[in-house]
């Protein structure tokens, strides 16, 4: 994935005839799979350090097919605590 930002950056100007959009990649190695757990997407997030990780269909074959980003994650994860609780406890759904 390529950072916004990093593209845009001024100090790049004077490379913009040769600069590749491949030179402003940033951790190619860091992706998740689709049926990667919550464990395993958080990780990577940590890991790779980045806010949004690209979903690629497998290890050998890394087309991307989406992006998931780590507040998305975040926020569904504590959902889906939120409803089991609700479930644990007998309560209903809000």
């Amino acid at each position: 994935m390529i950072d916004v930002a990093a593209a845009h950056d001024p100090d790049l100007l004077d490379l913009t005839e040769t600069l590749l959009a491949v030179d402003l990649v940033a951790g190619h190695q860091s992706y998740v799979l689709p049926a990667d757990n919550i464990r395993a997407i958080l990780g990577a997030f940590t890991q790779a350090q980045a806010e949004t990780l690209p979903v690629v269909r497998s290890r050998t074959d890394r087309q991307v097919i989406g992006s998931v980003s780590e507040a998305f994650c975040l926020k569904r994860y504590a959902q889906e605590l939120e409803r089991r609780r609700h479930d644990e406890l007998g309560m209903p759904q809000v």
